[in-house]
């Protein structure tokens, strides 16, 4: 029997305190979707466009996916983790997951300008289009 859209899906997400302020993470399937400052922001708020394009409800809840992006927020916070091993779960266009692909080949403490990003991404004149691609990625 086929379930409904949605029906049996849910994101599952958690509020975690870092010395840069609340941060939400949020996780589909066993994977991170999500991980953003809150701000002024309720996490319902943030992550309503998510729940949408998965066709999936917002729901509270602990999750080992969850429970390991707090550990390693934690480390990395702590200066005792450099790069973070989660598995994600990344919901756009091809040109945007590989500009976002790019992110994460930046060193830690470095920083790379959108039209150096666009020229590795193979769109020398993208520079706009790449900053658009990083303003909208969903793992801070």
């Amino acid at each position: 029997m086929k379930s409904s859209p949605g029906k049996d899906r849910a994101i599952h997400y958690a509020v975690f305190s870092t010395p840069l302020g609340k941060m939400v993470a949020a996780e589909y399937k066993n994977r991170l979707c999500r991980l953003e400052f809150l701000g002024r922001k309720k996490p319902t708020a943030i992550l309503k466009p998510i729940a949408r394009q998965f066709k999936a409800k917002i729901s509270g809840g602990k999750s080992p996916v969850l429970e390991k992006t707090r550990k390693q927020l934690k480390m990395y916070f702590d200066g005792r983790l450099k790069k973070f091993n989660l598995p994600v779960e990344l919901m756009g266009t091809d040109f945007q997951r590989s500009v976002w692909r790019q992110l994460t080949r930046i060193p830690r403490g470095k920083t790379v300008n959108y039209g150096k990003i666009a020229e590795r991404v193979g769109r020398p004149k993208g520079a706009r289009a790449a900053g658009m691609a990083i303003g909208s990625n969903p793992i801070s």
